[in-house]
């Protein structure tokens, strides 16, 4: 919504059903805004079935082929007129596109990010670009000018955010020389204001809050006898605290650390588990081991910590067009924590 990347709103959270805020992006774009709903993502199946869309620009990561949340959207894509793919790599949607608008990965780009937390941080590329692969921002310039459209004669990255911080009123005083230093969360609304790390910190825009009461479902977890403990699992963008290393095999780098497992000193001295011991979580059909680390917060509750660098691996090893839709989840597990057998016997 702060892009206007959903179909019934504009730039700015706008909605599209507001005269003012129709007429408000119309004078920046000079152009005629559309009073009603655009396709969404989860009706697009259907209104191509429907012959509602008849031709189709894929920008960016592939559509999710595999939850059902689509539909059958391949074989739709299929009876399109006209179909074309931008994407930094092939996929079953290339091989079925008229055109194919080779992109740039995320490693190659600059731009801008907007994460949950409403920080805008600034995308530096980590790569040089290989092959042919062209910015989006440039490639759908490109199609505008040579469809006779104005007011697509950008060069750089820079003056296209200048555009986004005219037009929406939270990224106002937000620029590309401001984001160099750091990250912002909007609101910011003029280049001398501060960012906002609270939002609503004082007040709501309709001055009133309304309180709903809720109602939580306990949750229920299969534990009993064999599998008394429940396992948490968590991943992190880095452990500093952690020693590891960085080992080189077959042109790519992995990262080798010891394991650190977390127990609550109470369920370690029932267990007989003192600070270091080498330890093993067993859960039904995995096993984790590592060294024992009694500073658990809450008895009854093992924690082990990944990174998120070890989902590269997962994500290369795996065949699927949408491999993000087969990361292993982190849910709590039922499990049992003792010393390994050898261990124990030496014990």
């Amino acid at each position: 919504r702060d892009v206007g990347c959903a179909p019934d709103f504009l730039p700015g959270h706008r909605n599209l059903t507001s005269e003012q805020g129709r007429q408000r992006v119309a004078d920046a774009w000079n152009a005629q805004i559309p009073p009603f709903r655009g396709v969404g993502a989860l009706d697009i199946t259907s209104a191509i079935n429907d012959g509602k869309v008849k031709a189709l620009q894929v920008i960016g990561n592939n559509p999710n082929f595999t939850n059902g949340e689509l539909g059958d959207f391949l074989e739709a894509a299929k009876s399109l007129d006209f179909l074309v793919v931008q994407d930094a790599f092939s996929s079953e949607l290339t091989e079925i596109a008229d055109v194919v608008l080779p992109s740039q990965t995320f490693a190659e780009r600059r731009g801008t990010y907007t994460n949950l937390e409403r920080r805008v941080q600034l995308l530096r590329p980590a790569l040089g670009v290989k092959g042919d692969g062209e910015a989006d921002w440039r490639t759908i310039c490109q199609i505008a000018q040579r469809m006779g459209a104005s007011g697509f004669d950008y060069t750089e990255e820079d003056p296209i955010f200048d555009e986004l911080n005219n037009i929406v009123r939270v990224y106002g005083g937000l620029s590309y020389g401001r984001l160099e230093a750091e990250g912002l969360q909007w609101p910011c609304l003029a280049a001398d204001m501060v960012d906002t790390p609270y939002l609503y910190e004082r007040t709501f825009e309709t001055r009133k809050a309304k309180l709903v009461n809720m109602t939580l479902a306990d949750a229920e977890y299969p534990m009993d006898s064999q599998y008394p403990l429940l396992l948490a699992h968590g991943r992190v963008l880095h452990q500093p605290d952690v020693d590891m290393d960085i080992v080189e095999l077959n042109n790519k780098n992995s990262i080798n650390r010891q394991e650190t497992i977390k127990v609550h000193p109470d369920d370690a001295r029932t267990l007989g588990i003192s600070e270091g011991d080498w330890i093993e979580v067993v859960a039904a059909g995995s096993t984790i081991e590592g060294a024992a680390n009694l500073t658990g917060h809450q008895p009854g509750i093992v924690n082990v910590t990944t990174l998120f660098g070890e989902l590269i691996s997962e994500l290369e090893a795996n065949s699927s067009s949408d491999p993000l839709q087969h990361i292993s989840t982190l849910p709590l597990t039922p499990v049992k924590v003792a010393k390994p057998m050898t261990q124990a016997a030496a014990d």
